[in-house]
């Protein structure tokens, strides 16, 4: 698994795409089938977002489900992280 760390304002072009450094997007594409999910960091006070190719991603679900359900900080996980991920397509350019 790669760690993707550091911070960089980025912006969506006209067409509302984000634009992955070369370097990142062979990893990206090896463990996602081209499929990602973006979601919100759990930093309230410093927003952010965290990108996972798919299969990285079903890891992190399965993790989250073997955690005590009414456990507050799970709950935060669920409704933060879980709840607002969204799964994007990459496109080849």
């Amino acid at each position: 698994m790669m760690h993707l760390t550091g911070y960089k304002p980025v912006s969506l072009d006209s067409q509302k795409r984000l634009a992955v450094p070369a370097r990142y997007r062979k990893w990206l594409e090896e463990g996602s089938d081209n499929t990602l999910v973006v979601t919100l960091g759990l930093d309230t006070k410093n927003p952010f977002l965290e990108l996972y190719p798919l299969t990285e991603w079903h890891s992190k679900l399965q993790k989250i489900g073997k955690m005590p359900s009414l456990h507050r900080v799970t709950q935060l996980i669920k409704r933060r992280v879980v709840g607002h991920a969204t799964e994007l397509n990459l496109d080849k350019n």
